[in-house]
């Protein structure tokens, strides 16, 4: 049976919904004077992307506490690429992805898997790389 959907704006971050008969992460990012909501793909992709999404957009929940599944690690000495998850020494995880603004640049950005919340450079310090990877619901 599936749960209600919800708008974006209600949607916690960090929990997988189904959106266009797809599975998603939900993310978000602060901005000054509100809160940008984003999906993220829940499988591994090269050049995965940040969708933005609007704050009315109707989310049905899937699942709440995620893990990473289907792990395939990145071969040693290759660079990490966009689409990639992360898991550093403190157990904290992410996955990497393009951040394209209005005028067209690419930036990185990384979004914690458990919060959903969208973060500056997370790649300091050891961490597991892989290549490939899905979120399921734990």
């Amino acid at each position: 049976m599936s749960q209600p959907k919800l708008p974006a704006h209600e949607m916690p971050g960090g929990r997988l919904v189904r959106h266009q008969d797809r599975i998603w992460l939900k993310a978000w990012r602060d901005s000054k004077d509100y809160v940008n909501h984003y999906l993220v793909a829940a499988r591994a992709s090269p050049d995965l992307t940040l969708v933005y999404i609007d704050p009315e957009t109707e989310l049905e929940p899937v699942g709440e506490a995620l893990r990473l599944d289907q792990t395939k690690p990145r071969p040693l000495g290759e660079d990490m690429q966009p689409g990639d998850a992360l898991v550093l020494e403190s157990g904290r995880r992410f996955i990497k992805v393009l951040d394209i603004k209005k005028d067209g640049q690419r930036h990185l950005a990384y979004v914690d898997i458990e919060t959903g919340e969208i973060r500056p450079r997370q790649e300091r310090g050891q961490a597991a790389v892989f290549s490939g990877w899905s979120l399921i619901d734990a």
